[in-house]
């Protein structure tokens, strides 16, 4: 074995997969009804590569499990077909809402039980960033007017159709709700340094990094912002604050590439949130 690294990897990688198999099923013994660990296991085995055994996992948690938004749209985040995406989507806001179509759950929701609002507008957001659609966003809006998934999803509709005003407000609404929220406070940002207000773009990223000094995606657009306006003093003084604060710069795949991008800057849509930040052993406590 010491002589073969490859096999000894896929050994240890195999090893890992059946251990975390045991841990997750042990797990769903004590509580088969746990939406934690059926959306964990789901998400393990299609990380994996293995979709038929993450497809029946899935059934079985939305059978056995209370709703679970975060499962249903964990599960089409790894989907890459778009068509597939869109059903599972579709399915999983029709079972929250127990409306029998989606014209039916449009309809219904002033009505909707508190219960599911939040996970409706989920994945209805999440609905409307596939397809850059304003009234599915409008309609996540309506379903939880709290949603910080639904509101993104609404400003990015709108920034796309070139309705900035409104777009802009949708942002700042979101920033508004969770003002620690990464992906409102680089969208908003990056909207307004488009539109030539570069004050109003800097404020944007200060006041988001005061709210969430961890989170290495404002630390990224912020220097994104200096470098592209040409400002090497502000780069290096920004460089030298991330240091001093224990961070360091590195490309930091926060997009969902199944979406469409912007020619111009960085988007956030809804999906499972990476680590923050890497922290150096040296970092000041």
């Amino acid at each position: 074995a010491a002589g073969a690294p490859d096999a000894r990897k896929a050994f240890l990688r195999d090893l890992d997969a059946f251990a975390a198999r045991e841990l997750f099923a042990a797990a769903l013994v004590v509580d088969p009804a746990d939406s934690r660990a059926w959306r964990a296991w789901t998400l393990a085995e299609a990380r994996r590569g293995r979709k038929p055994e993450a497809a029946l996992l899935y059934k079985a948690g939305l059978a056995l499990a209370a709703p679970d938004a975060d499962l249903v749209s964990a599960f089409a985040d790894c989907e890459t077909d778009p068509a597939a995406k869109r059903a599972l989507l579709r399915a999983g806001a029709l079972r929250l809402a127990r409306a029998d179509s989606f014209a039916a759950l449009v309809a219904a929701l002033p009505t909707l039980d508190p219960r599911a609002r939040p996970g409706v507008a989920k994945l209805l957001a999440q609905l409307a960033s596939l397809d850059t659609d304003v009234r599915l966003a409008r309609a996540a809006v309506e379903a939880h007017d709290q949603s910080v998934d639904a509101h993104l999803a609404l400003g990015l509709a709108l920034e796309r159709t070139r309705r900035l005003d409104g777009a802009e407000r949708a942002y700042a609404r979101a920033l508004a709700i969770d003002d620690a929220d990464g992906r409102a406070v680089v969208a908003l940002a990056a909207l307004r340094l488009a539109r030539r207000n570069l004050p109003a773009a800097r404020r944007t990223l200060e006041q988001g990094l005061r709210a969430a000094p961890n989170d290495a995606r404002l630390w990224h657009a912020y220097a994104q912002l200096e470098a592209r306006i040409g400002n090497l003093d502000g780069l290096a003084a920004l460089h030298a604050r991330a240091k001093a604060a224990g961070h360091f710069f590195w490309r930091h795949d926060h997009l969902n590439e199944d979406h469409p991008r912007h020619d111009d800057h960085h988007h956030y849509i809804p999906r499972e949130e990476k680590p923050a930040h890497h922290r150096r052993d040296d970092a000041p406590t």
